[in-house]
């Protein structure tokens, strides 16, 4: 632009103002040009800004989110802990009372029993190593298996 007005003088200098005029005109036609590019660039940098808002909330709501997720995962898997350690307990008690049963079938029942009860404890030490439980949490004892307890205790 700057080259262009020194044109512009220079034409009207001699008296060329047909050549002043369309000199003008460029001069008017990249002025608009460099307003606009001007306008679309502060346009985008308020849209960068915006999006940038928008991104750091969005980064807040999957935090929140990804919290209740945790949450509710350890719950359900607190609860499906509760229920294994209650079918290992069942186990316990079936293989204890196995030897009332007839030797025909003892063997087979105990050996499906263990099978379960080593599906099971693996699925609950599974359980524990994933939320950071203790070896004990959620470990439903027998009757004998609290009396025991309680007699090492007291």
């Amino acid at each position: 632009l700057p080259s262009l007005n020194e044109r512009k003088k220079a034409a009207v200098k001699r008296r060329a103002f047909k050549d002043a005029a369309r000199v003008a005109a460029e001069i008017k036609s990249l002025s608009g040009k460099r307003d606009s590019a001007a306008k679309a660039a502060d346009d985008t940098k308020a849209e960068i800004e915006s999006l940038k808002g928008a991104l750091v909330a969005l980064g807040k709501e999957k935090v929140d989110v990804d919290a209740k997720l945790t949450s509710e995962m350890a719950l359900e898997d607190e609860q499906r802990l509760a229920k294994v350690e209650l079918l290992l307990r069942n186990i316990r008690t079936q293989l204890r009372s196995g030897s009332r049963l007839p030797e025909s079938v003892r063997a087979r029942h105990t050996e499906v029993l263990e099978e379960e009860k080593n599906t099971l404890e693996a699925e609950a030490t599974q359980l524990k190593k994933r939320h950071n439980w203790p070896e004990d949490f959620k470990r439903v004892y027998s009757e004998e298996e609290e009396e025991k307890e309680e007699e090492e205790v007291g």
